[in-house]
This record gives structure tokens, sequence and C-alpha cells, in this order.
């Protein structure tokens, strides 16, 4: 090979190698930072504490409040009832909110023997168009990582709510969810805390956002009294969660 191109050929595998580890280096700086829509929410802020328990008051008297009858309604039966369809909004910064001041405890009451995961620090969503974003700051290896995912949440023609992921994020680096779901499945002891890798939750979710299974097998409410909301639609709308939804008897 002639000198020239033997030097071209050398400065272009140089140029190659050093690409390469820029990329490598950009991929660990990308890993390392927390997504755009991540906003920290500090759980022991009494501001937090205060619109946690706003949001899961204003959902549940939106849930419970008497309603209109469906217009055009007729019983199939006896004391069967359906009212008026309604809307509920919940906005990100609430749903956050609700999240990490109210989910452990509301998990607690519900599970006697279910302990919140130490490695678990913080859990966040995020409302886009069409989308909902879902991730958790997670401690792993003494270092702490933000892990989402992208999905579409589906509510499906026989009332079960199905929420395959799209994309996967470790820190600010996104993966098509099918490169990585699967083996994450089949490795995800060394991939998540073994305290989360072994909840069943975990493996329900995995499941989910694989496309397998649905997420919720009936998308109801079931109020004290009785009643039930059910869930007619969802949508992704401006940083909100609005949720359609019928009161229903029997």
């Amino acid at each position: 090979m002639p000198r020239r191109f033997q030097r071209i050929a050398v400065v272009s595998g140089l140029l190659l190698i050093a690409a390469a580890s820029l990329a490598v280096l950009g991929a660990l700086a990308m890993i390392r930072q927390s997504p755009g829509w991540w906003r920290s929410v500090h759980s022991q802020d009494p501001r937090t504490i205060r619109a946690a328990q706003n949001v899961e008051d204003r959902v549940f008297s939106g849930m419970s409040a008497a309603r209109p009858t469906a217009a055009g309604f007729t019983p199939g039966e006896p004391g069967q009832w359906r009212s008026e369809p309604f809307e509920i909004r919940v906005d990100a910064a609430d749903a956050n909110a609700w999240l990490n001041v109210r989910l452990p405890k509301w998990l607690a009451n519900r599970e006697q023997d279910f302990h919140w995961p130490e490695e678990i620090s913080e859990v966040q969503v995020d409302f886009d168009q069409g989308t909902l974003k879902v991730g958790a700051r997670v401690k792993v290896g003494g270092q702490e990582q933000v892990i989402s995912a992208t999905i579409e949440p589906t509510l499906n023609p026989d009332g079960s709510l199905s929420a395959p992921a799209k994309w996967v994020h470790v820190g600010r680096l996104g993966v098509p969810a099918s490169w990585v779901l699967q083996h994450t499945e089949d490795n995800a002891a060394r991939y998540m805390p073994r305290s989360v890798a072994d909840l069943p939750e975990t493996r329900a979710m995995l499941n989910a956002f694989l496309g397998r299974l649905p997420i919720v097998q009936n998308a109801v409410v079931k109020l004290g009294d009785g009643r039930r909301v059910r869930i007619l639609d969802l949508k992704t709308d401006q940083g909100a969660l609005v949720l359609t939804c019928q009161t229903e008897v029997r």
C-alpha cells in the first residue's frame, strides 16, 4: 500500500476510534443524567404532602359525586343504573406528589407484609401527547440511576387496560423497548436490586410492558357504597392525564 494511503488508513482508523470513544463517553454521560422531563420531588416537603392529599381528595370526590342518569339509559335488570360520563383530570405534578407521598402508605395498607424497596427513592410520571412516561430513581451498586419507560396506554374493547412500552431509558439514553425488555426479563437480577427484581409486581410490569398481558384486567374502581366507576377512555394531554368515567350500579 502506498505510504500516502497508509497514512490515510491510519488517520481514518484513529478518527473512528476517537469517534467511538466519544460516543461511549457521551453515552455514559447520558446514562448518568436524568431525563429532560424529570423533576425532583421532595416527599417530606409540606407543599408536596398537601398536594398529594389534595389530589387524592379531589379524585375521590370526583369519582364518588352524585351524577345525573345517562340520557336514554334503560335498566336491563332491577336496580341497574348508569350515570352520564364525566371527566377527571390529573396533572403530572399532582400525580408525582401522590406517588411519592401516598403510594407507599397505600400499598402498605393493602398488603401487611409489603415493604417499600429501600433502593427506590423516587417515582415519577409525565404525560405527553398519547404517551405516558414512568420512571424511578433506583440505587444499584451504590449509585443512583433514573430508569424510565415510554408507554402507550390503550383501553381495550373488553375493558382491560394495556400499556406496552415503546422505549426504555437509562438516564437520557433511550433504546427501543423490544431490544432490552426480553433480555432484562431473563437477567433481571443483573440490572435491578434483588429486592426489586423478586417482586411479583416487577414480573407483572415486564409482562405488561412487553404487551403480553394488560396492566389492568378490568378498568373499574369500586366505591365503598357499592357503586363502581368504570373508565371509558383515557388520554394524555398537555401534561395531564384525562379519564372519561361513568358511575354504574350492577
